[in-house]
């Protein structure tokens, strides 16, 4: 269950609330950004990230070091994205034992984002996302699993922005067996350079599902070069999180 929690989780992005600068990032919030990248711009996006399970025996130790999302705007309405996340675990026994340690890809991603709403004159946008597991690259013994999202946004003043996202995780090699998610988020952006934003969200099965709630901040640095930072905690789940974040667009030739 924590692996697909994880599939989910790890798909950190950020929203509408950098529309005032420049560079608009799928960093560092879970609620994912609701517009796809312009045409021709190909963007970099990585970070750390560690988690830690206080509720489990053992007791487990999570980082992903380094997440990368690759994105492309393939039209003004289309991009295309690829996801890779190397992963390494400990598992740290309540009683006196042997720390075990794991290491490897946790999930290999490709996916598309669609625009279906975007108007200059509206607050609201909508966009669709979806992405696929693909089971050869992915270190764990996983098959082809679909993550796919409906994102949107609503622009209540000029730095102040709502997100929000509805999702389901779908295993197509075990019947029934889907992970519903969402999200919900406020963003402020605080001059031109740094932005703050509060989420919470949630993903899981109807038996066990996961309440989660974080805040973070983003700073330009250029205006195509962003660092972000995060943290977060388990609202019905012992669970404590913590990213760093760097974004980079490569310049379009004038």
């Amino acid at each position: 269950m924590f692996i697909k929690l994880r599939i989910l989780f790890v798909s950190i992005s950020f929203f509408n609330s950098f529309y005032s600068q420049n560079i608009s990032t799928d960093r560092p919030s879970n609620t994912d950004n609701s517009s796809t990248l312009n045409r021709n711009l190909l963007q970099l996006e990585t970070g750390v990230l560690k988690s830690n399970l206080f509720q489990t025996n053992p007791k487990e130790i999570n980082y992903t070091i380094p997440t990368v999302l690759l994105r492309y705007g393939l039209s003004e309405n289309i991009e295309i994205r690829v996801l890779e996340e190397f992963g390494f675990s400990k598992f740290v026994p309540d009683t006196f034992g042997i720390v075990q340690q794991t290491k490897g890809i946790n999930s290999f991603e490709v996916g598309t984002k669609l625009q279906i709403f975007k108007k200059e004159t509206s607050p609201f946008e909508f966009s669709l996302l979806t992405q696929f597991v693909i089971p050869k690259l992915t270190n764990q013994n996983v098959s082809l699993i679909n993550t796919s999202k409906l994102l949107g946004s609503y622009k209540i003043k000029t730095n102040l922005n709502l997100g929000f996202s509805i999702g389901y995780n779908n295993n197509f090699s075990i019947k029934n067996e889907g992970l519903l998610a969402y999200s919900l988020l406020l963003g402020n952006n605080i001059g031109s350079k740094t932005a703050i934003f509060f989420e919470l969200y949630g993903n899981g099965s109807s038996s066990n599902f996961f309440q989660n709630t974080d805040a973070g901040i983003a700073y330009l640095i250029k205006e195509n070069i962003q660092i972000d930072f995060f943290i977060g905690t388990g609202i019905n789940h012992a669970m404590f999180f913590s990213a760093l974040g760097f974004s980079w667009y490569l310049k379009q030739k004038k």
